[in-house]
Order: structure tokens, then C-alpha cells, then sequence
């Protein structure tokens, strides 16, 4: 990085036309001062370091706590300026780099597809990735498509009987699903979708969600789709939406695409997300793109709270955790990260950031 290139983003940040990833790639020159030692690097140092911030926040991107002050970034700038912009971000040597990472890599791996179909009878299939294809009985056909993704079907000339089918998928799980009449389903960790195995026979094509799925419903204006969830009646016709019924207290349904009618009497548009509980119907303008962040493979936080992001976390990764400091659960985060980095990137991502420390022993991490 050169010390013209540095000027540039100081300045846009001043003038506050900074784009995200440049605030992060600016976020991590500095954080990065505090942890360094004091040693003057070549230009070809300074260039890998420089490298490597744009590759890390292309890939995962830094996570930006709120509590950062303006006149500290000032402050921090002009330091910056005058110390010959810094120092070696990512060293080469295993010593120094044992500092930035504290946290101890336990492996912890992100989630797959995996999922477990539970016929009307009883019977149990584990679908997962590596499972090849195959056709089971009442017409249910497991392929695998051309990028990887396990697909769930029945065929409606052969499915039979009147009972109920349902996918699950566990924590550190999510699946992707077609319905018999064509409405493709992708479930996000720890949640289940029920639906009748005549589903092409009925009048109204009702399907009950827990946890959060996206859904992409095939258009049939003469057979309404039902998405019922906890605190919520969802009918449509054709459209693209989220539901997310995680939250014991409230469900939020986020609407992409056509329109939505939720319980019966508040219609919502494009853009919009009702959020339903305690008896209580609120629809508000949001950004989809921060809701649907699973789908893109990405954690998207949105003044997101420790607390929130946490159990987001947990499910994903399948690990449990506990707040030692329970005043850290309020601290607030904006930025965003890959669901398939390490857990380990992400809570080093976050402990960059802020204050906050996680001991992580086994699948269990202690935030403190």
C-alpha cells in the first residue's frame, strides 16, 4: 500500500463516501497498529500486507463494531500517516503470527448440506452429499443437480397414501427441496418442513415450516399455498420469500418477490417484513439482502447484537456457548462474513473488533 493510496481512502472516509470493504480494508490497517510490533517494513512487506487486507476482506470481510468513533479515526490517521503507514499485518513468521490468532482452531468446520426424510410410515432417509442418486418407494426420487445440491422430489403418479412426509435438518445443516407441485424449499440449519404426501390431490397446497426456510413458490392461482409457522399464516400464489420462525416469541416473513397475505389480513409488497407476536402484526421496509444472507452463503450483520449473532453462530457451526460477561451480549456489530470461513476466522474476526475474548474448548466457546 502506498502512502497515496492510503491519503485516497483517508480522505473518502472523511468525506464519508467510503464504500464498505474500503472501511474494512481501513478498519484492519489500523486494529492491526495495536497488535504489531514496532518494525519498519520495505516497500514489498507493505505491499503482501496490503495484499493480504484486500484478500481477507474480499473473501470474508471484516466485521465493523459500532462503538468506533470518528476522532479516533482521524487520530488514527494522521498516526498512520506519520509512521510510515504502518506495519506487517500478516507476518511470516509463526511467532507473530500466533498473536493475532488467539484462539485456539479446534476445527469446527462450517455446515453442509444434510438433511433426514422421514416417510408418512415412519421410515427414515439421511440425505447428504455424499448420498448417490437413488429412487425410494411412494415416489420419492433423491437426485444430486449439476452444482452440488441434493434435491428432494415426488413424483405425483406415484406418491400415494394420505399421511405426511417431512424434512429436518439438524445444527450445522441445511437442505434444498422441490415440492411435488414444482415450489423449491431451502431449509437453514435446525429446521423442519412437514407436507402431505397428496399434495398434487389438494385444493389448497399447505406446508407447516419450523425454523427458517426461503421459499420460491410455483405460480397456481387456483391452488393457494400455505405456509403455516409459529405465529403465522402465510398464503400466497406465486412468489419468493423468507420465513424465519427461529425466535419462540415472534416469526418474520420477508417478501422478495408477488405478494404475501399474513394471517389473513395484512397483504405485504416487495421489500416489506411483517413480524408477528405477542398478538401484535408489524410491517416495516427492509433491506432483503440482510435477511436472506444464508442463502447467499454470507453472515450479514445489521447492528446486530453479540447475543443474536451468537445463535446464528451456534446453529451453523453446531458448537454450544455461554457469556461469562454477560454485558458483552449487547454489543453491537455491522459488517459481514462467509458462512463456510472456520469458526475460528469468525469469532477472531470479531474479537479484532471489540474487547470481547472466546475460549473455545471442544464445541463449546466461552465469551468473556
Amino acid at each position: 500500500m502506498t502512502k497515496d493510496k492510503l491519503q485516497q481512502l483517508l480522505d473518502k472516509f472523511e468525506k464519508g463516501t467510503c464504500t464498505l470493504e474500503e472501511r474494512q480494508m481501513l478498519e484492519l490497517w489500523f486494529d492491526q497498529q495495536s497488535i504489531q510490533d514496532k518494525q519498519e517494513l520495505n516497500e514489498d512487506a507493505k505491499i503482501r500486507m496490503w495484499q493480504q487486507i484486500e484478500l481477507n476482506t474480499g473473501r470474508a470481510s471484516s466485521i465493523v463494531p459500532l462503538k468506533r468513533s470518528y476522532k479516533r479515526w482521524v487520530a488514527a490517521a494522521a498516526i498512520l500517516i506519520c509512521c510510515s503507514l504502518g506495519y506487517y499485518m500478516f507476518s511470516q513468521r509463526p511467532s507473530e503470527t500466533n498473536q493475532i490468532v488467539e484462539v485456539p482452531s479446534n476445527e469446527i468446520l462450517p455446515g453442509e448440506n444434510k438433511a433426514v426424510l422421514t416417510l408418512s410410515d415412519g421410515r427414515q432417509i439421511a440425505l447428504s452429499d455424499k448420498a448417490s442418486n437413488r429412487t425410494e418407494d411412494q415416489g420419492v426420487s433423491i437426485t444430486k443437480t449439476a452444482d452440488g445440491l441434493l434435491r428432494y422430489q415426488i413424483d405425483p403418479d406415484q406418491a400415494a397414501g394420505n399421511g405426511f412426509n417431512s424434512i429436518s435438518t439438524p445444527r450445522g445443516g441445511q437442505y434444498e427441496v422441490i415440492l411435488p407441485d414444482g415450489s423449491q424449499v431451502t431449509l437453514n440449519a435446525a429446521s423442519s418442513l412437514k407436507f402431505a404426501v397428496n399434495m398434487h390431490h389438494q385444493d389448497q397446497r399447505v406446508v407447516e415450516l419450523t425454523g427458517e426456510g426461503y421459499f420460491k413458490v410455483a405460480k397456481n392461482p387456483k391452488r393457494p399455498f400455505i405456509v403455516k409457522s409459529q405465529h403465522q399464516e402465510i398464503k400466497v400464489l406465486g412468489t419468493v420469500f423468507n420465513v424465519n420462525s427461529y425466535q419462540p416469541t415472534q416469526s418474520q416473513t420477508t417478501l422478495l418477490e408477488g405478494s404475501v397475505l399474513i394471517n389473513q389480513k395484512q397483504k405485504l409488497r416487495p421489500g416489506q417484513q411483517a413480524q408477528v407476536g405477542n398478538h401484535l402484526l408489524l410491517v416495516k421496509e427492509v433491506d432483503v439482502e440482510d435477511y436472506i444472507d444464508w442463502i447467499n452463503n454470507k453472515f450479514i450483520f445489521r447492528n446486530e447484537s453479540l447475543e443474536s449473532i451468537m445463535e446464528r453462530v451456534s446453529r451453523w457451526y453446531n458448537i454450544d456457548y455461554t457469556f461469562a460477561n454477560t454485558e458483552a451480549k449487547g454489543i453491537l456489530f455491522n459488517g459481514e462474513i462467509s458462512r463456510y470461513s472456520k469458526v475460528d476466522d469468525v469469532l477472531n474476526l470479531l474479537k479484532l473488533t471489540s474487547k470481547v475474548k472466546f475460549d473455545v474448548t471442544g464445541r463449546q466457546i466461552n465469551i468473556r
